[in-house]
């Protein structure tokens, strides 16, 4: 244990050094370096008075670490579910109360394992839900409060399967909704209780599929237009908002209007975005989204009504995109990896800073990974 946060500590102060004075702002000059390949993203999920944070190790399984206050450095250690995937996992709270832990093989099939208190790990094994599928899932609670999953089949055409029973659990076939897709899709609820499934698909535009009056009903495809970079990220504030890095390299948002075919024209934030986007919502409502940019620092903007902020650095050296959570407090908190896969977080400290970076180190030391089909701007496999 002593060693474990020796190790930790060490990564800490590895991590301090890499940090920039404060303050920095994003402007139009001084590019900096390419800034180096994207890893798979990690995940939060909020979990009691807390978070927890799961990752794709460099052995392949997912693993994970939960904030304990009784531990001397706030966290428990680093614990392996087992499993063998690809790219980033997708995390969620079934019927039962418990976590389910989503993510696509080697195979192309959909996997998944959900907590079990009764087992060794605290986690069943694995099952395989089949599929043919070329992204990393997308995972939301329906209207009947069963899982239901999406993602990219390798046809290019938008894949689901939905519990059609919770107790006990029985799983639907996969049904194929068509559509090109490009990247990995992104699920959510809209305010009138219907799914809006978003990806993005031929011209590099932003597509989206909408759940009609019944659980078996679906609107055609519909193409919002834009020139997306990364696959969009989907967030239900006081409307539906859906953010994606440009071709430009800026960071877009579009937002749903009162009516479920109302949406806005896309509004460029600027920036020198170069990942996928992350989105939390603070207390009072107003959206802040976070990439990492072109210095491979972390970034972020945020609501100031009727517009928005400068972009500002939080610095660091990162290279995934980032993982927002929110903690029982409203404040929100960032995770993302770096070179050697150690997980860094900041956490706001209202009413405008953040914290220093520190470090959760990494679940196993990284050594170079086999290139893989994985993509991490899109989500796909290749």
């Amino acid at each position: 244990m002593r060693s474990g946060i020796l190790r930790l500590l060490a990564t800490s102060v590895v991590l301090a050094a890499t940090l920039a004075p404060s303050g920095t702002t994003m402007a139009s000059t001084d590019r900096a370096p390419t800034p180096p390949p994207l890893a798979p993203a990690p995940t939060v999920i909020r979990v009691g008075d807390g978070l927890e944070v799961f990752v794709r190790g460099a052995d392949g399984a997912v693993w994970h670490i939960r904030k304990e206050p009784s531990s001397p450095t706030g966290w428990t250690t680093w614990r392996s579910i087992g499993g063998s995937i690809v790219g980033t996992p997708a995390v969620t709270y079934n019927a039962y109360g418990q976590l389910e832990v989503f993510a696509v093989d080697g195979t192309g099939a959909l996997v998944h394992a959900w907590e079990q208190p009764s087992a060794p790990s605290g986690w069943g094994a694995w099952e395989s839900l089949g599929g043919s599928l070329n992204s990393v899932p997308s995972v939301m609670t329906g209207e009947s409060a069963g899982l239901e999953v999406y993602a990219r089949g390798v046809d290019g055409s938008l894949r689901r399967i939905r519990q059609e029973r919770v107790y006990p659990t029985v799983w639907s076939a996969w049904q194929n909704l068509g559509g090109s897709l490009t990247s990995a899709p992104a699920a959510s609820l809209n305010w009138y209780g219907q799914t809006e499934v978003f990806a993005r698909g031929g011209g590099n535009a932003l597509w989206h599929i909408r759940q009609q009056e019944t659980s078996t009903g679906w609107s055609p495809w519909i193409n919002h237009g834009g020139t997306l970079a990364s696959y969009p990220t989907v967030v239900r504030n006081q409307s539906v908002e859906v953010y994606a890095q440009g071709q430009d390299g800026a960071l877009w948002h579009t937002t749903q209007g009162a009516a479920v075919t109302d949406w806005d024209t896309w509004n460029s934030l600027g920036g020198r975005v170069t990942s996928p986007i992350g989105v939390g919502v603070n207390p009072d409502r107003r959206s802040e989204a976070f990439a990492r940019g072109d210095d491979s620092a972390l970034w972020h903007v945020w609501q100031q009504p009727p517009t928005w902020s400068i972009w500002l650095s939080l610095h660091g050296a990162w290279v995934t995109a980032p993982a927002v959570g929110r903690n029982p407090d409203g404040t929100l908190e960032i995770f993302v990896q770096d070179a050697n896969r150690a997980v860094g977080h900041t956490r706001q400290q209202p009413p405008g800073g953040w914290t220093t970076w520190h470090s959760l180190g990494a679940p196993l030391p990284f050594a170079a990974e086999t290139p893989t089909r994985f993509d991490a701007r899109t989500g796909t496999l290749g």
